[in-house]
């Protein structure tokens, strides 16, 4: 793969990552009763924010 696609593919994953994480807020703050839910939901976009980095570093 080439690396500008590889580099679109990271920030298409940190954007995703990013608004999964604005998600999980949005759910705490609507429902406080959906604690461990909104952690699987933050965990998941922490993930996505670190695959987006490593591809990043990795296509530079």
């Amino acid at each position: 793969m080439s690396n500008n696609l590889l580099i679109l593919i990271g920030i298409i994953f940190l954007i995703i990552g990013v608004l999964t994480i604005l998600l999980a807020v949005y759910l705490h703050r609507k429902d406080k009763r959906m604690d461990f839910l909104n952690f699987k939901v933050y965990l998941g976009g922490a993930v996505l924010i670190i695959m987006a980095i490593l591809i990043i570093f990795y296509s530079l």
